[in-house]
This record gives structure tokens, sequence and C-alpha cells, in this order.
């Protein structure tokens, strides 16, 4: 029998797969590798003519709907063969599952520990949850996801604006209020691996390094970052202007994207251009290095009144006056962080600066 494996099935994460298609007499396993977006995978599926295919949801930007409908759309022209899904880290209760559920599909994989995933996986196989309804909403309530993921990413309108510092500056904001909370790197500047070889205090933890109660991350995927036990993913993008862009994480339909620029006549430029692409008429913006009468003169010209920050020679000091207040409106965070305000101006914290009408 043969299978196709939409996804990347060299990923460690991955190995139980195989192992359970041997274990049930599949003996052809194709792959497209990792895609991305789910009108991709119409194509490589129709042409492998395979008995079952394997659906990794994690890495696809699409919105739910779109996902079903090019579902649905693969199974009427596969005669409704078997098709599994992998969700890992996403719930019994999440959009796109309860949605393919909706349209009767009941074959997924959401478990996150290697045995449990086999378990599932070989049930897919078999047709048992077809047969026992019951154990597959058992099932799917025993990995419901018992947290909220929000991912913040900060990019650049050009180099050395400040965009690391922010990303750090919102990352130590969000933990002192009592969230869990990382920074991923998702650019080529190696900044959390250059902190710790030259800074005895900095620790590392597998794939984790951690400074000043920040942990801190390199080049993970959205599959990755679905996996790790975080509410918040503070994604440092990098300048705008590279070729190395992570463009397909920064334009991810679950991503909150922010700009970090500047008003001085050089920056402007940049921040002008930024402005005036469509692509990007949803960021918010943080003004990096502005002084008063700078502020005044281009604050009328953004749709949505930016943050501005003052300089921070030290990106891990968590310094500035109404962080709260700022951070929250500019992304719409809960009432609870409130308490950074109150607990840290106790201890001299100095201006994060904001417009105040």
């Amino acid at each position: 029998m043969k299978c196709i494996f939409v996804g990347d099935i060299q990923h460690n994460d991955n190995g139980f797969v195989q192992d359970v298609l041997k274990d049930n007499g599949y003996d052809e396993i194709e792959t497209t590798g990792e895609v991305d977006r789910i009108d991709r995978t119409i194509n490589p599926v129709l042409k492998s003519q395979a008995d079952v295919v394997i659906l990794d949801l994690l890495p696809l930007i699409d919105e739910p709907k779109e996902i079903v409908e090019a579902v649905q759309s693969i199974q009427k022209s596969r005669n409704n063969k078997k098709i599994i899904f992998l969700a890992v880290g996403k719930g019994g209760k999440s959009p796109v599952v309860r949605e393919l559920r909706a349209v009767g599909f009941v074959n997924f994989v959401l478990a996150s520990t290697y045995a449990e995933k086999q378990k599932m996986f070989d049930r897919c196989l078999t047709n048992y949850y077809e047969t026992n309804p019951d154990v597959l909403d058992k099932d799917l309530d025993e990995n419901e996801m018992v947290r909220e993921v929000h991912f913040i990413a900060f990019a650049g309108s050009q180099p050395h604006i400040g965009t690391t510092t922010q990303a750090l500056q919102l990352t130590g904001f969000l933990i002192d209020c009592g969230k869990k909370a990382c920074y991923v790197e998702l650019n080529d500047h190696d900044f959390p691996e250059i902190l710790r070889m030259t800074d005895s205090y900095v620790t590392k933890t597998n794939d984790c390094i951690t400074y000043s109660g920040i942990p801190m991350y390199k080049g993970l995927t959205m599959p990755d970052m679905m996996k790790k036990d975080y509410e918040y993913f503070v994604l440092d993008m990098g300048p705008l202007t590279t070729d190395e862009f992570e463009s397909n994480i920064f334009f991810d339909n679950r991503v909150k994207r922010v700009i970090v620029a500047g008003i001085k006549p050089d920056e402007w430029v940049y921040t002008k251009h930024i402005k005036e692409n469509q692509q990007l008429a949803d960021v918010e913006y943080i003004i990096s290095f502005a002084d008063e009468t700078s502020m005044e003169r281009v604050i009328g010209t953004f749709e949505r009144p930016p943050l501005f920050s003052g300089y921070h020679p030290d990106m891990f000091s968590r310094e500035g006056e109404d962080l709260a207040e700022g951070y929250r409106r500019l992304l719409s965070f809960g009432e609870n962080t409130n308490q950074h305000k109150e607990k840290k101006e106790k201890k001299g914290f100095k201006p994060f600066r904001r417009r105040r009408s």
C-alpha cells in the first residue's frame, strides 16, 4: 500500500509516522517536504494516487475555512480515501480541527508524547475512530490545549534601528507580568549565541539560552514553537531589507506584526516606504530614538499613533514609564498587565515615551 506524507517526514517529531506505517504494511512512502499553503498540496496529492494522505497542519498559514475547502476538494477527487491530520500542539477545539470535524473528518493526531502519537496514528490507520466515535471525543478532549498562543513579530525598517532591543524589552515585560514568554531570533545575527560566549552569567539548556530571566531561542519554525510550553513568542525578524527575511512567518495570519522604525531624515525614507506598502497596512509601529519635536511633527502621519521609545543602552534593563499602558494599547494585552506598572514604578522605572492626548 502507498502513502503520501504532506510535510517534512524527516523532522525529529515525525519519526513515529514511518514506524507505524511499516507496522501496518505501507511499503511505499512518498513525501512532499514542508508546505505552507494548502493549495500547494493539491497537485502532489492527486498525482501520487496514494491510499492514505497524511497532512501536517502546523506549517499551513491558511485560514481554517480555506484548509477545509481544499481538503474537501482533494477528497472528492480521491473517492474519499483516508486522510490523517497531524496537528501536534493544536487542541481538539482549535478552529481548524473543529471545522474539519464539522464536515466529517475523524482522523487526527494531536498528542505531544511519542507513545501517544503512535497510539493515535495507529488508530487512524486502522479505522478505529470511524467505528469508535466516543473514543475519538475522549482522545481529542485529552489533548485539548490549555493555553492560548500569541506570536508577536518585530521587524526593523532598516538595520541598527533597535529591533532586537524592542523584542527583548517586550519579552521581559511579559515575563514580569507573569506570562510564559520567550524571545526567538529569526535572523542571521546570532545574538543569543554571541551573548553566551561573552557573558559568564548566560546559561544554556538544550536549545534555550537564558539571560536576565529571558529564554532565548534561535531559528524555531512555527511547528517547533507550537510544541513548546509558552503563551507568547516574541520574534526578532531583523531588518525587512535583508534577502534572508523570513516573510512566510512575518505574514502568517497568526502573527501580530510590529515595525521598529525611525523618523530622523535619513531614517524617514525607509519608514515612509513601509507606510506606503499595502501589505504592511495592519502593522503597529514603535519609533526608536525620537525627540519631542520629531514626535509632534510625524505622529499625525500614522493611521494609528505609534509608541515612541527612548534610547536603551542596556537592552535587558526593561526600563520604561507607561510600559503597561503603551504595550496594552499597541498589542491589546489584558488588564492584568496593570500589575507591571505598579510593581516597577517602585523600582524607579524611567519613561517609555508615548504620545499623550
